[in-house]
């Protein structure tokens, strides 16, 4: 659609997916009754928001929208977490035509309510749904109208990035000064989480000295090794 000149704030919206996507590829388990939504910008975030925050900005967009009860928390760079189970993810994808960015696409699934039966073993645990989180069953029309309502208050100016990190950083999992592993394109980098910067990448204190900003990756909490026994 993007390519054939949809026009911005263009919004899909499906019951189910038989070939859901997450980043880098995997498989996204999508079940029918869930929120499954995709956006379409032109030019709605620029120029006071680099492309590389957009990713930020729609997850704050959404953990707005979702039931305050839910306690969502944002786990950089695109996943809604609720205590350490997740919630929804986001992805955005660029439209690229002559070597300029000429549209983004966020697409955002969200866990409105699961039969943990119906999913792969692997990740029966490790998801939660609105309805498990708040006890109460969601509108999913009414909280993809809020969703809409909020990416548009996030995204289009006048909008300071700096105010849009600082509310994502009050928002995020609590990952400041505790060290964090990204794994990215074969490569894994593990540091203390000190911030995020201008551009949304996530600063990290390496152990050997200096510090590195990763912009993407997949990012987990180290846990520290477990003390030897002493017999």
């Amino acid at each position: 659609m993007a390519r054939e000149g949809a026009p911005e704030w263009s919004v899909v919206v499906a019951d189910s997916q038989t070939h859901g996507r997450g980043r880098f590829g995997r498989a996204w388990e999508s079940p029918p009754g869930n929120l499954f939504l995709s956006v379409l910008l032109r030019e709605a975030w620029r120029p006071e928001i680099p492309d590389t925050l957009v990713p930020l900005a729609a997850g704050l967009g959404v953990a707005r929208a979702l039931p305050k009860g839910a306690c969502v928390r944002l786990k950089w760079p695109n996943d809604l977490m609720v205590g350490d189970r997740k919630l929804g993810g986001i992805l955005v994808e660029g439209l690229v035509c002559s070597g300029r960015l000429e549209a983004l696409v966020i697409g955002i699934g969200v866990n409105l309510e699961l039969d943990h039966r119906s999913l792969p073993e692997a990740l029966r645990g490790r998801v939660i749904s609105v309805a498990e989180a708040t006890r109460a069953a969601p509108d999913r029309e009414e909280l993809e109208a809020r969703i809409l309502r909020q990416l548009r208050a996030v995204l289009e100016p006048p909008r300071r990035p700096e105010r849009l990190l600082a509310e994502w950083r009050e928002r995020s999992v609590a990952w400041w000064g505790r060290r964090v592993r990204v794994e990215c394109c074969g490569e894994t980098v593990e540091g203390i989480a000190e911030d995020l910067d201008s551009s949304g990448g996530l600063v990290l204190a390496l152990d050997g000295g200096g510090r590195r900003v990763v912009l993407s990756g997949e990012a987990s909490q180290s846990r520290p090794a477990a003390a030897p026994e002493v017999s």
